[in-house]
């Protein structure tokens, strides 16, 4: 039997909207993300010349929850009383895979909600980090107006030295520290993002990366035109534009961070076009275009390593993208500690398989139509895998040799789970038996093993 769920509350606020951008009193948005039950946004688009409505939901889960209160917290430092968060806004755009139909919406929530396993109040929880208490050094004076204007955009810069203090830290956002009365000042200024961009870069090999993230402007009154810089910042990329047209594009690489494999593969594309030419950036907010720039990036000693490993990370994000709740978290030096990321690529990509194995003249063999075949490989703390089947295209025997020629396979179950998930291991172990065991099926069993022994398999791509 399945647990029930728990109860929900339903609010519904009805406005003018802007393709899939979602606007909301930031009060609302905290209501949601403090709440220990369920909480989805669902926006119902009507076009002014239709009747059907389209559905596009979100679970505000990890990245809008934690979004929600770092705005919130940024309010209370900047001294805004939680009673006025009324009058503010929280912003986000849904995406494309979003879009739910309206008969399978309801369902999708209920899985999404047990997905997340046995204690969903719990779940949500943990996935904002207690304060900090963080010692800081306030410096100053500024020696220039672009010293100031790097300070308000959080890029930072080598300053004078001038007091110290002491801050609660909590998702990047500092609020004032009870200290006894010393003689000692500090400020800090800080530019909120103004809003929600959307990034499309189009690398030299074809290959396109889209990106969310923040516009932030210097909040400084009275700043001259020719001293205005712009940031984008997104997890993966920094660019800063300045109004002459100048512009820069750096990139976060780290070998030891862990993101999603979605973001790590777009990391290692993006690092990857180092030296192989002109990367094609546009920026856009509500779709309208805001930024267009045509960069390039020196070259790197190791960017084959990252063209390669961009690769190998494709099968493990293609296993694990039904996740929503409890996405893989894996690095580049988790990859490259994986002996078997390879096999399990060369499994996931093949195009054509051979097999054989020797068999009494006098035994009957039954009338397969296809192999069953799975695949799994551990990379950090989270193991993923896949089943797939190889239709038989032809089948000879000779001498007491049956010989198998395998077409492309079709991937028929995915899995990802946390390393020492045992329930999890068993859901994989019955998805297996249950199709290696169908009519017609014949089981192949741990298809990497063979490729290793280097007696099954032929990949094209390999």
């Amino acid at each position: 039997m399945q647990r029930a769920l728990p109860a929900c509350f339903v609010q519904t606020k009805s406005h003018e909207s802007d393709g899939l951008h979602v606007r909301m009193r930031l009060s609302n948005a905290v209501k949601l993300a403090r709440s220990p039950n369920p909480c989805f946004v669902v926006l119902m688009n009507l076009a002014a010349d239709s009747t059907v409505p389209t559905w596009h939901a979100a679970h505000f889960w990890e990245e809008l929850i934690q979004r929600t209160l770092k705005r919130a917290r940024e309010a209370a430092r900047d001294g805004v009383p939680e009673d006025d968060f009324n009058n503010m806004w929280f912003n986000f755009t849904m995406k494309d895979g979003d879009h739910h139909e309206g008969e399978a919406l309801l369902a999708w929530m209920k899985e999404t909600v047990r997905s997340v396993g046995s204690d969903y109040a719990a779940a949500k929880n943990i996935l904002v980090p207690p304060p900090d208490i963080v010692g800081t050094l306030t410096f100053g004076p500024l020696s220039s107006i672009g010293d100031l204007v790097d300070h308000t955009l959080g890029l930072g810069g080598s300053l004078p030295k001038s007091q110290f203090s002491m801050v609660s830290r909590r998702l990047d956002v500092d609020l004032p520290f009870p200290l006894p009365d010393m003689d000692m000042h500090s400020a800090s200024l800080r530019a909120n993002a103004s809003d929600i961009c959307d990034i499309r870069m189009l690398g030299p090999d074809g290959v396109e990366i889209e990106l969310q993230g923040e516009v932030i402007v210097p909040a400084i009154p009275g700043l001259p035109e020719d001293a205005y810089k712009y940031r984008f910042k997104t997890p993966l990329v920094d660019i800063i534009w300045w109004p002459n047209g100048r512009s820069s594009i750096n990139g976060n690489f780290s070998e030891t961070r862990r993101h999603t494999p979605l973001e790590l593969e777009q990391i290692l594309r993006f690092s990857s076009w180092a030296g192989q030419g002109a990367v094609d950036v546009r920026i856009s907010v509500k779709d309208e275009p805001v930024f267009g720039a045509m960069a390039a990036m020196d070259p790197l000693s190791f960017r084959d390593d990252l063209a390669y490993f961009a690769e190998l990370i494709v099968p493990l994000r293609r296993v694990s993208r039904h996740l929503k709740a409890r996405t893989p978290q894996i690095s580049i030096m988790d990859m490259a500690g994986c002996e078997r990321l390879e096999l399990f690529h060369r499994f996931m990509t093949t195009s054509e398989m051979q097999a054989s194995t020797e068999v009494p003249e006098n035994q009957v063999i039954p009338n397969f139509t296809a192999g069953v075949g799975h695949g799994i490989v551990e990379v950090g703390d989270w193991l993923f895998a896949g089943i797939q089947t190889f239709p038989i295209r032809t089948q000879t025997r000779t001498n007491g040799l049956w010989s198998l020629d395998f077409g492309k396979p079709v991937l028929v179950a995915s899995h990802a789970f946390e390393t020492g998930n045992s329930q999890a291991v068993e859901q994989l172990q019955a998805d297996y038996r249950r199709l290696a065991t169908a009519p017609g099926a014949l089981a192949l069993d741990d298809v990497l093993t063979a490729l290793d022994k280097k007696n099954l398999g032929r990949s094209t791509s390999a």
